[in-house]
């Protein structure tokens, strides 16, 4: 019988990321095998390039190999050895079985089997071997990566507006893990942030960006995969809430399920690798966070932003009465807003579903009303102290030094009863059941008591930020005295919610529930209740 081979061949990357092999050296190496054995002729070459031995479903060469032999073009495969057909056991099992049943020769040189001879008694062995190879590797791939990742270097294909250093190796460039700003296209990501800030949304801003003619992410990358032909509202959405831009690095956010699989699973973000101010950033801290605040409010409102006219107070009103937000209405040539549940159903009637009332309030009427109470605030002698009293109440609640002190020795008393344990259990004075048993009280003591300290700590790093606010809020009211206008930067930085009361719109059993939304006394709100208004909710606190 004539043997008809098919030279089959893969390579892929070692634990370095190197190929110590060459397709090249693999296809030579069978082909002389063949011919100074005289056991056949090669009719084809079959060639799998940088592919793991752990995958099957897109090894383009494997499949045509399999075709050629199913058609009869060829009868035999010849391979280096058993790891190019496969890394993973049960799978290069199936393949070699595949071959066998068909009745196909399978030559694999450095393991020295020949299908044709019938000794496979070591197959099994040696295709574990193989997956076993290349688990170690895995895990030393993975180990060198989480490594890469603790020091924060940028692992992953540069983003939208920053390119990767490079240093002179060999005389070959080599890109060093580190994120340069790409200048031709920073000026894009500071005004898709500007025009978040002053209320446009996502689809808003891409179509701005389109009409503008700047080349989307998906163009200029040149990522291997479909190009988007225009800017779309989630290569937006995907600049704002990247860390990246404020100069920090978010890595390690999922993980392949294992090494055998592509399929990849988010990890928990306590096991993100975090690196802040790991490079130059493209906007500051400050407006990164305001924006996504900006993004977050928006997203528990559920509020679009796709108009093309975006006004200083849309998404910062709500109705007093129903809860609703404001929309902007022109009525007698002056802007203003009104109830949406009233444009929408109507004044409310009996037995009628939706509708409420106007709470129409003229825009620039509304703008002098904020104005005049920041200037207010800031003139006002009790301002400090109205956040004064705020901060201490909340460092009497919150102020644990002495009771995680008090917890701290709790700890460290239990920790010395386990050394008596340990020390009664080594000189064999207790059993090891007592010893067990207590033990794991013990150490269940000390888990409670360390997770109470957490709490605690995690309660004053609250204060802490709420100090940090203050002082923000501060220097925003500065802002607004100094530009003497009111902007939408401004007050997303300052105004949490302004809310538009009726004389009536508040119920005697809510009140209780209204002075805790609003932050505020009962007193504020039976007057508010009886007489009306515009309540001003700031960042801080509602002042």
């Amino acid at each position: 019988m004539i043997w008809l081979f098919g030279n089959y061949g893969r390579l892929s990357k070692d634990e370095k990321g190197e190929k110590l092999d060459s397709k090249d050296t693999q296809l030579a190496f069978n082909n002389q095998f063949i011919n100074d054995n005289s056991m056949g002729m090669i009719v084809d070459n079959y060639f799998d390039d940088d592919i793991s031995g752990t995958v099957f479903d897109d090894r383009e060469d494997l499949e045509r190999l399999k075709e050629d032999l199913i058609n009869g073009k060829i009868n035999a495969v010849v391979t280096k050895d058993l790891s190019r057909l496969g890394r993973t056991n049960y799978k290069t099992l199936g393949l070699i079985e595949w071959l066998q049943e068909n009745q196909f020769r399978l030559v694999a040189i450095n393991d020295n089997i020949d299908s044709l001879k019938g000794d496979d008694s070591y197959i099994g062995i040696k295709t574990w071997f193989n997956e076993q190879y290349v688990r170690d590797v895995s895990v030393k791939i993975r180990s060198n990566v989480h490594q890469k990742l603790k020091q924060g270097e940028y692992l992953g294909t540069p983003p939208f507006g920053y390119k990767k250093e490079y240093t002179m190796l060999n005389n070959k460039p080599k890109p060093i893990n580190k994120l340069l700003v790409d200048e031709l296209v920073r000026h894009i990501i500071v005004e898709i942030f500007d025009l978040y800030i002053a209320g446009h949304g996502y689809r808003n801003i891409a179509d701005i960006l389109q009409d503008k003619g700047y080349i989307n992410p998906s163009k200029y990358k040149n990522y291997n995969r479909p190009q988007s032909l225009r800017w779309n509202k989630d290569h937006v959405k995907r600049i704002i809430t990247n860390r990246v831009y404020c100069g920090d690095t978010v890595q390690g956010v999922s993980e392949r399920i294992s090494y055998k699989t592509k399929k990849t699973r988010k990890r928990p973000e306590t096991q993100w690798y975090v690196t802040e101010n790991s490079h130059e950033p493209i906007v500051s801290r400050e407006t990164w966070e305001l924006a996504n605040k900006i993004n977050q409010k928006r997203a528990n409102e559920n509020g679009a932003r796709n108009k093309k006219t975006i006004y200083l107070f849309s998404g910062f009103l709500e109705c007093g009465a129903c809860g609703r937000f404001l929309c902007a209405r022109v009525t007698h040539g002056h802007l203003g807003f009104i109830c949406a549940n009233y444009f929408h159903f109507g004044k409310k009637a009996d037995g009628k579903v939706g509708g409420c009332t106007s709470h129409h309030v003229r825009s620039d009427l509304l703008e002098q009303v904020v104005y005049d109470d920041i200037v207010n605030q800031m003139n006002e002698a009790n301002m400090e102290s109205i956040f004064h009293r705020k901060l201490e109440k909340e460092k009497i609640a919150k102020d644990h030094t002495k009771t995680i002190s008090q917890l701290q020795k709790e700890i460290d008393k239990y920790k010395r009863k386990l050394d008596i344990i340990y020390e009664d259990r080594l000189n064999d004075i207790i059993s090891v059941e007592y010893f067990q048993t207590k033990t794991k009280d013990v150490n269940n003591n000390i888990d409670g008591l360390k997770l109470q300290v957490a709490t605690l700590e995690k309660e004053m790093l609250a204060d802490k930020k709420l100090e940090l606010t203050k002082d923000k809020l501060k220097s925003t009211f500065r802002d607004v005295l100094k530009q003497k206008k009111l902007t939408r930067e401004l007050l997303e930085k300052a105004i949490k919610k302004i809310y538009v009361y009726l004389p009536g719109d508040i119920k005697d059993e809510d009140k209780e529930v209204v002075a805790k939304k609003l932050g505020t006394d009962i007193e504020t709100v039976i007057r508010v209740k009886q007489e009306g208004g515009i309540f001003i909710e700031y960042n801080l606190v509602s002042i």
